[in-house]
């Protein structure tokens, strides 16, 4: 049965109080607890809110959870001012008019700049304020089992609304204001020329802002140390002074910790910030951390010379300030960045295009053909002395158009070599004929280098054709002088030796003695003018192609023994070793020309002998493999410096530092040699740990 209107029965009463407490009968209207004397019916309600508060706040903490906005937000966060807010209503409830309590305002305001700084919705906070509501109607419900006195319920619902009210005004406001200095912000920021304008404008803004600031400072990280790049309120001869680092005094302890921090003592810190400080008389200090994510950029720092305290609004809005701040910052120095970054790149590609046409201009007037390919080798890239010789186009030579132009006599083996030197990544040097534009062909000593990157890789060949025609016709002609005049000279040199010979039969013992000197040095001297005439006419064949051989089968031992049988008695006068291992040969035949293989081995045995030093050793090494038998001369003398060691097989060429006592064309005629036997030599060398030179000879 209902209660009569506008009472309604409470129930048992002792449930709203401290255990022993004395009661009456609630028609008197009047209820005792210790210490607490209660008026009418409304002070139950009071009463109850004061008891219940620690049950009601922390229902109410695990309903407001439910709040979007609050799902990050620890348990005190989300409290935050609520006991206070609860005593407020409990004695807005009491006094029977909430509007009149001044103190009261305090925690709802307080509240909405908490719940603004923590990016709730006006709504949300309202809603909050209906869960309150809710959460004590339904407690009270459960503990006292009757419905609340209408009278109360209408002062409950004046006293939540007035705090709805008052929160609603301050959020506004806040919000309002924070907004405000926000847009003038972003405003700021695309006007401002450059980061430093927009650090003065951004404190100029904070002072419009916030009323108890005067003075202002930003710092800006770098290297390691906070510097001051704008500042207000401060003498700027100790702003250009003012460096912290990171960690140290207060604004570097508020960059390392990147938290914001108050400071109510000045005399706390210490250094050029107290100087700074002091020299204006600032009371408090507030700083906070210019920062994206985890990255401090920088630290702002306000102080105010009339309190040392800053309100939870002015702190709410100097921190969301902050956080625009640093957003403007970090973009400022991105584009910064990028505008440099572009301005290096307009840079790079100006000074680019300036050498490109430098380099076409120096490529079109040197005197040899010039082009490049990429890493896999092809073409494409000539310079416009290529096209004037050739008569081509682009489109024509590109890729491996350009072998077209080849001599078909020595294309396929020009193809060879460069493929070679191609894959090896190693420098490319041949001597073609190629094709003019009037079908006439000129010989060329082409070259080619790789271009790397720097991890090493073959990016690009650059290459170039030199017309060595003259040249060779030059020495083609020197060659058949040399050839004619060697040939004229072996008749009289062959006469000279037999009348030498004859002379020495014909004269007795004692005669024979006398004159024994000079008969020996005309035979030596004619003996090497012999070899040189051979040598000559042999460089004459090998260039005419002419270099006869005539290969029978050749015990490759017995060969071997002969040669370094020649060369043992002055090995062994100069303190040299000679070592032979030739067992894998014995009995093992090989086409050759024995007189042209004797000759090899004494070219290779003989310069191993002369740039040999006393306890050196000199090994002769053969073996056979499948298809060709392979014969070594490995010395451990003093080795071929590298650049020398690509022209050792070039003609006329001598080691640096050799006297003139060679001709220089006894490794050029033993290629040839080779060669003409159908084999290959090469040598391996460096300085300081000998020679080996190897060649080959098909087996038979």
């Amino acid at each position: 049965m209902r209660p009569p209107a506008g009472l309604l029965h409470v129930g048992d009463v002792p449930r709203l109080l401290p255990d022993g407490a004395p009661t009456k009968s609630l028609r008197e209207g009047k209820v005792e607890q210790q210490g607490l004397v209660t008026g009418t019916h409304r002070s139950l309600l009071s009463g109850f809110l004061k008891a219940h508060q620690d049950e009601i706040v922390a229902i109410w903490t695990d309903r407001a959870r439910q709040i979007a906005s609050a799902a990050k937000v620890s348990n005190l966060g989300i409290i935050d001012d609520l006991p206070r807010i609860l005593a407020g209503i409990a004695d807005a409830v009491a006094a029977e008019d909430p509007t009149r309590l001044l103190a009261f305002e305090a925690g709802p305001t307080a509240h909405a700049v908490d719940r603004l700084g923590r990016g709730y919705d006006l709504d949300e906070v309202i809603r909050e304020y209906a869960l309150l509501r809710l959460v004590i109607l339904d407690l009270w419900k459960s503990r006292v089992g009757q419905a609340i006195d209408v009278t109360e319920t209408m002062i409950l619902d004046r006293a939540i609304d007035h705090v709805i009210e008052q929160s609603s005004v301050r959020f506004s406001e806040a919000r309002h204001r924070m907004l405000s200095a926000l847009d003038s912000i972003s405003d700021a920021g695309p006007r401002a020329r450059g980061v430093q304008a927009f650090l003065q404008e951004l404190l100029d803004i904070t002072l419009r802002s916030m009323e108890a600031v005067d003075t202002a400072v930003v710092f800006l990280r770098e290297d390691g140390h906070l510097r001051a790049r704008a500042a207000v309120g401060l003498g700027h001869e100790l702003v250009d002074r003012l460096t912290v680092e990171m960690g140290a005094g207060f604004a570097g302890r508020v960059g390392a910790s990147g938290k914001p921090q108050a400071l109510t003592d000045i005399a706390a810190i210490s250094g050029i910030e107290r100087e700074a400080f002091r020299a204006r008389n600032v009371r408090g200090i507030y700083g906070v951390p210019l920062s994206r994510g985890d990255d401090v950029v920088g630290v702002a720092c306000v102080g105010s010379t009339r309190a040392s305290e800053f309100s939870d609004d002015d702190r709410l809005l100097f921190r969301t300030m902050a956080r625009r701040a640093a957003d403007v910052i970090v973009e400022a120095r991105l584009q910064e960045r990028e505008r440099r970054a572009r301005d290096a790149a307009d840079r790079m590609a100006h000074d680019l295009e300036l050498r490109d046409q430098e380099f076409r201009v120096l490529a079109d007037n040197i005197p040899q053909l010039a082009w490049m390919a990429d890493e896999n080798g092809s073409l494409f890239w000539f310079n416009q002395r290529w096209f004037d010789y050739t008569g081509t186009t682009l489109d024509e030579v590109k890729g491996s158009g350009w072998t077209r132009l080849h001599h078909p006599d020595h294309e396929e083996r020009v193809t060879r070599k460069s493929r070679t030197s191609l894959e090896k990544g190693e420098p490319w040097e041949d001597t073609f004929p190629l094709r003019g534009r009037d079908g006439s062909y000129r010989w060329f000593l082409s070259r080619a280098s790789p271009i790397r990157d720097p991890g090493g890789r073959v990016v690009r060949w650059f290459g170039t054709n030199t017309d060595v025609t003259s040249e060779r016709e030059a020495l083609r002609q020197r060659d058949e002088i040399l050839a004619v005049v060697s040939h004229d000279l072996r008749g009289p040199l062959g006469t000279l030796l037999i009348s030498v010979a004859v002379l020495e039969d014909s004269l007795d013992e004692a005669q024979v003695s006398g004159v024994r000197k000079q008969l020996d040095g005309i035979q030596r001297s004619a003996r090497r003018m012999q070899d040189l005439i051979e040598d000559l006419l042999d460089l004459a064949n090998i260039r005419a192609g002419h270099l006869t051989v005539a290969p029978r089968d050749e015990l490759i031992d017995d060969v071997v023994e002969e040669a370094v049988e020649a060369h043992a008695a002055l090995a062994a006068s100069k303190g040299i070793a000679l070592h032979l291992e030739i067992e894998a040969v014995r009995g093992v035949h090989a086409r050759a020309d024995r007189g042209r293989l004797l000759q090899v081995l004494g070219n290779l045995l003989g310069n191993a002998v002369k740039f040999c030093r006393a306890g050196d050793q000199i090994t002769i090494e053969a073996s056979r493999g499948p298809e060709e038998i392979v014969i070594v001369v490995q010395d451990s003398g003093p080795g071929i410096p590298e650049p020398d060691l690509a022209r050792i097989f070039d003609p006329y060429w001598s080691g640096q530092g050799e006297t003139r006592k060679s001709t220089g064309l006894g490794l050029y005629i033993s290629q040839g040699i080779i060669q003409a036997h159908g084999g290959r030599i090469w040598a391996e060398s460096k300085l300081g740990h000998g020679t080996k030179v190897t060649f080959t000879l098909p087996a038979r």
